[in-house]
């Protein structure tokens, strides 16, 4: 019933595929990453940490549940299913669903008011029904994306009444050996998470079928430990520049219009050019692949330097800058 759903759903949402493709983008990618920068920069640090929290542990917490699951993507099994979009990641649950419910919810909640409520919502619902109309997911994975996701939101003030007043009780050099020890640990669970699925074998039909329909992706790999790895040294990197930023008492958010308008022009040019030579060095366009190690570790180091360059570099830039 799923697969003739999403059969007729993309051959009766081609008018407005350009639509979708654009909602899809308004969960984990490139420009929701910079969309997510732009508030932390030119907003408000305190609130938007959190929002950064919320997105970065959201996003692991998929990728461990993926791995976990291992289930298929529509079009890895369905001909007639088209794959407008990469994704090499297995399919439940679904992250852009699970990061969009969480993030846009938390936003929703930050500014409180009808019409921001009447937004958050509608582009949570917009995600999901992107990523069935593009083949990468299916119903049932996007509901539960969702699910997880709204779960996350209500759980999450729940957590943080309980943990925060002890942690900035501590000094800075404890603070950060906390969240260094919650990376590491998040690491861990995820190579444990790998190893507990090592005896699982990738049907080569999935992998000859998504080859097909999407050559320029290669090989698909969904067992990559790229992405948690990577978001566990983020998250130390987000959240310990914003630690010392406040220590240094540099948190000072924007005076104006004029200087939030300043702030993100300037954080575009400088980290934009980062992000796109990163970008292309980290899918191995540019160097040879390294063995099993070294190559999580580039991971968590690129995740670990993203994450200082948001939250502590640009801002000191900014204040050097008297923005």
């Amino acid at each position: 019933m799923e697969t003739e759903f999403i059969i007729w759903f993309q051959r009766t949402g081609a008018p407005v595929h350009w639509l979708l493709r654009a909602l899809s983008e308004f969960g984990p990618s490139t420009g929701f990453g910079v969309l997510l920068s732009g508030l932390y920069w030119c907003w408000d640090y305190s609130a938007m940490s959190r929002v950064w929290f919320v997105n970065l542990t959201c996003s692991w917490l998929t990728g461990i549940l993926k791995l976990s699951f291992h289930t298929l993507r529509p079009y890895w099994i369905e001909p007639e299913i088209k794959g407008l979009t990469h994704a090499s990641g297995f399919g439940m649950p679904s992250g852009h669903s699970l990061v969009a419910a969480a993030v846009w919810g938390e936003l929703g909640r930050h500014w409180h008011r009808l019409k921001v409520w009447i937004l958050c919502g509608g582009l949570i619902a917009g995600v999901g029904i992107s990523r069935i109309y593009l083949g990468v997911h299916s119903v049932a994975q996007v509901v539960v994306g969702i699910s997880l996701g709204l779960g996350f939101l209500a759980f999450y003030p729940h957590l943080e009444s309980k943990i925060k007043p002890g942690f900035l009780r501590l000094d800075l050099r404890r603070q950060l050996l906390v969240l260094l020890s919650c990376s590491v640990l998040a690491c861990g669970v995820a190579l444990l998470t790998r190893w507990l699925v090592s005896d699982v074998e990738l049907p080569q039909e999935w992998v000859a079928m998504a080859l097909e329909k999407r050559p320029e992706d290669g090989i698909i790999n969904p067992f990559s430990l790229h992405s948690p790895i990577m978001l566990a040294g983020m998250t130390l990197g987000v959240l310990g520049g914003y630690r010392v930023l406040v220590v240094w008492k540099q948190d000072r958010n924007a005076r104006d219009g004029r200087a939030r308008i300043l702030r993100f022009l300037l954080g575009g040019a400088l980290v934009g050019p980062y992000v796109l030579v990163s970008r292309r060095l980290m899918r191995g366009e540019d160097i040879v692949v390294l063995p099993f190690a070294a190559a999580l570790s580039v991971d968590y180091l690129y995740g670990l330097v993203t994450g200082l360059l948001v939250s502590l570099v640009m801002p000191l830039v900014f204040n050097r800058c008297r923005l």
